[in-house]
C-alpha cells in the first residue's frame, strides 16, 4: 500500500510538471492515470484539483472537437466534480449535451454557467442558440438582446443576434445587425458572408457577389464563402466561375455536400445549354434552307394537288353512294312490302286497320335504313374526309396568299392587309370558298393572282 501511494505521488508530480510545461499529451495521459489509480482515502489539494480540472476540461474540449461526445461528456463530468464553480466547464458540457440532443440537460448547464458568471457572453450565446433549436424564439431573442446591451461595442454581439434573426425569417433585422457588425469590425469575414446570403435571398445577386468577394479577401480558408459565392455566380449564369468556386469549397471541406451537389447541377446546366445551342443552330440551319418563298410555294402546290385528288376521290365516292341509295331504296322497300303482304293473308282478305298500315310502313322504313346502314356510314366517312380536304386546301391557299403578301412592296401590302377578315383570311379566300361565291373558283378573274391584282391600287394613268 505504501509503495502504491508512493507511486501515485510520483505520477501526480509528473502530471503537474507536464501541466506546468504545457506538454498536454503527457498531462492528459498522467491525469487519466491519476483519476483511475487514486487511493480511496486520498484527498486532492485545491491546487491539485485545479490542475486536474483544467486538464480534464482541455481533454473534453479535444474530444468535443473530434465529435467524440461521450468521451467529452465523461471528462467534463469529472472536471466539474473537481471544480463545480467554473462556468466554462458547464458551457462546454452544455454544448456536449446539445450535440447529443439532450436539450434539457444542456439548458440546465447553460443556466448554471450564467448563474455562476452573469457576464458570460458565451453562456448567453449558447443558450440563445439552444432556444432557437428548440423553437423558443422569444427567449432566444431576449438572450441575444442581452448580449448586445452588455457588449454593444463588440461586433460578435450583433453578428450572433443577426444569426438569430435570420434563422426565424426576420431578414431585415438580421441585415441591420450584420451591417452594424461590419461597421464595428470591417474585417469580420463571416458577417460579410451572412450579409451576402440575405442579398441572395432578396434576388440581389450582384450585391451578394460583392459581399462574398469581400469575405474571401478577408479569409480564404472558409469553404462556405466559396460555396455561397458559387451559388450567386450560378444565378448570374457565370457557370464556369461557379464550378471553380464549388471545387475550391470541396478542396477546403470535402464533406460539404452542398458544394458537391451544386457543382453537379451546374455542370449539367452547362451541358444542357450546349446541347440546346447545338440543336437550335442545327434547326435554324435546316430552316433557312427551306424558307425560300418560291420553294415553299412549290411545296404548297404539290400538297394542294394531292389534297385536290383526295377531295375529288371522296366526292366521286359520295356521288356513287347517293346513286346506289337512289337505286336501292325503292327496290328494298318494294321487296319488304311484298314479303309482308304474302305472309299476312288475313289482312289481305279482311282489310287492314290504319294502325297496322302505319306500323307496317314504319317497320319497312326502319328495316330499309338498317339494311342500307353500311352505305350511309361510308357516305358519312366520305363527307367528313371531303370536308377535311376542303379545309386543307383553304389553309394552303391562305398560306400562299400570305407568302405573296410578304413579297409585295409599297402600297400593295397596305391594300392587301385591308382585305383581311377577323380570322386573318384574305378576301380572296372568302370569295373562293364562301358558298355564294363557289362559282368564282372557275373564274380567271377570281384566281389567286387575278384577285391579288384586282385588290392592288389602280394606276392613275389607267
Amino acid at each position: 500500500m505504501a509503495e502504491d501511494r508512493k507511486e501515485f505521488q510520483r505520477r501526480l508530480k509528473a502530471f503537474k510538471d507536464a501541466f506546468d510545461a504545457e506538454d498536454w499529451d503527457k498531462a492528459i495521459e498522467g491525469a487519466r492515470w491519476v483519476r483511475e489509480n487514486k487511493p480511496s482515502d486520498y484527498k486532492f489539494s485545491d491546487k491539485n484539483k485545479g490542475y486536474l480540472s483544467e486538464t480534464f476540461g482541455a481533454s473534453g474540449t479535444v474530444f468535443l472537437g473530434i465529435n467524440a461526445f461521450k468521451q467529452a461528456l465523461s471528462d467534463f463530468d469529472y472536471a466539474i466534480t473537481l471544480s463545480p464553480g467554473k462556468a466554462r466547464l458547464f458551457i462546454n458540457r452544455g454544448i456536449t449535451h446539445t450535440k447529443l440532443k439532450d436539450f434539457e440537460r444542456a439548458l440546465a448547464d447553460y443556466n448554471k454557467a450564467i448563474e455562476l458568471e452573469p457576464n458570460s457572453q458565451d453562456g448567453y450565446t449558447n443558450r440563445g442558440t439552444l432556444y432557437l433549436e428548440i423553437g423558443n424564439r422569444d427567449a432566444a431573442i431576449r438572450d441575444f438582446d442581452t448580449i448586445v446591451k452588455g457588449w454593444p461595442k463588440e461586433a460578435k454581439s450583433y453578428f450572433e443576434r443577426g444569426i438569430a434573426y435570420n434563422s426565424v425569417g426576420e431578414h431585415d433585422n438580421a441585415f441591420e445587425d450584420f451591417n452594424t457588425a461590419i461597421e464595428i469590425d470591417s474585417g469580420f469575414a463571416k458577417a460579410y458572408c451572412e450579409l451576402g446570403v440575405i442579398h441572395r435571398e432578396r434576388g440581389n445577386f450582384e450585391e451578394a457577389l460583392s459581399t462574398y468577394n469581400q469575405a474571401i479577401i478577408l479569409d480564404k480558408s472558409d469553404a462556405t464563402f466559396y460555396y455561397n459565392r458559387g451559388i450567386a455566380l450560378g444565378h448570374l449564369n457565370r457557370n464556369d466561375e461557379a464550378i471553380k468556386d464549388f471545387e475550391k469549397a470541396i478542396e477546403l471541406n470535402p464533406s460539404l455536400k452542398g458544394a458537391v451537389h451544386n457543382r453537379a447541377i451546374t455542370i449539367g446546366k452547362i451541358e444542357a445549354e450546349k446541347a440546346t445551342k447545338t440543336i437550335k443552330e442545327s434547326y435554324e440551319e435546316r430552316l433557312s434552307s427551306i424558307t425560300k418563298p418560291a420553294d415553299i410555294d412549290k411545296r404548297f402546290e404539290a400538297r394542294k394537288k394531292i389534297s385536290e385528288e383526295r377531295l375529288n376521290r371522296y366526292r366521286n365516292y359520295t356521288a356513287g353512294c347517293i346513286g346506289v341509295l337512289v337505286f336501292l331504296v325503292p327496290i328494298i322497300w318494294y321487296l319488304l312490302s311484298y314479303e309482308i303482304e304474302l305472309f299476312d293473308v288475313d289482312c289481305k282478305e279482311n282489310g287492314c286497320s290504319n294502325f297496322f298500315l302505319i306500323a307496317k310502313n314504319i317497320s319497312i322504313t326502319v328495316t330499309t335504313l338498317f339494311l342500307l346502314s353500311p352505305i350511309f356510314i361510308f357516305l358519312s366517312y366520305c363527307n367528313r374526309n371531303a370536308r377535311i380536304e376542303r379545309h386543307t386546301l383553304e389553309d394552303y391557299d391562305r398560306k400562299s396568299i400570305m407568302l405573296l403578301i410578304r413579297n409585295q412592296e409599297g402600297a400593295h401590302i397596305q391594300t392587301l392587309m385591308e382585305h383581311l377578315d377577323k380570322r386573318g383570311t384574305p378576301e380572296v379566300l372568302n370569295k373562293l370558298y364562301h358558298p355564294k361565291q363557289a362559282h368564282a373558283q372557275d373564274s380567271q378573274q377570281d384566281s389567286r393572282e387575278g384577285l391579288l391584282k384586282s385588290l392592288s391600287p389602280k394606276n392613275p394613268a389607267d
